[in-house]
């Protein structure tokens, strides 16, 4: 789809156009930080796509950062469910996956990690707007911080510069809770933490 929107809006052929695409998708999908191409140059539609492959990230167990294709297609099917439930409200719908159940609390596990990952991105976003940082590159530093993927957006673009020295103390927090993983950092905080036995 990349390489389509490349090919019909720029002046590239249709070979560099999706050699292009390509490798900037699997770039910013396993978080390796490349570029091959200036793609804040591309068509604005673009960056939004790139935004999303940047959110997703890679696969399950792999050290790529992002929320995991395997969270997104729990999402999708939870989802799914929901609305069945609008139209057969009795019915008894669990999540599968390779047509095995996922048990309810990996289901919640998940909710949870989706719901504080936004929660996350969206302070942060709204503390570096409110340094006078502009919308794009507030988006880019902070999706790209909280993913690890190294390339943002706009003035930060594919060389992740944060645009002032406040925006890169920002971008700390969620570089470090996207790194170790959110539900366990936060795990530590909570009051209950000191009264349970580790094993």
């Amino acid at each position: 789809m990349i390489a389509a929107v490349l090919y019909y809006t720029g002046s590239m052929d249709a070979e560099e156009a999706f050699r292009k695409s390509l490798f900037q998708v699997i770039s910013l999908h396993t978080s390796t930080g490349f570029a091959t191409d200036d793609y804040m140059l591309w068509t604005p539609v673009l960056w939004g796509l790139l935004t999303i492959v940047m959110v997703m990230g890679a696969c399950a167990g792999s050290t790529s950062g992002g929320l995991k294709c395997i969270r997104m297609v729990i999402l999708a099917k939870v989802s799914r469910n929901e609305c069945k439930h609008l139209l057969h409200p009795n019915a008894v719908l669990p999540v599968r996956i390779n047509k095995q159940v996922i048990p309810p609390s990996i289901v919640s596990t998940v909710l949870a990690f989706f719901f504080l990952y936004f929660i996350i991105i969206i302070i942060s976003i709204l503390i570096m707007m409110g340094m006078g940082i502009g919308a794009e590159e507030s988006i880019g530093c902070v999706v790209s911080s909280i993913g690890n993927m190294g390339p943002g957006l706009g003035d930060s673009g594919i060389f992740m510069e944060c645009p002032a020295r406040c925006g890169q103390m920002v971008t700390v927090i969620p570089h470090v809770i996207g790194a170790s993983g959110i539900v366990h950092r936060l795990t530590f905080v909570h009051p209950g933490i000191l009264e349970t036995e580790l094993i």
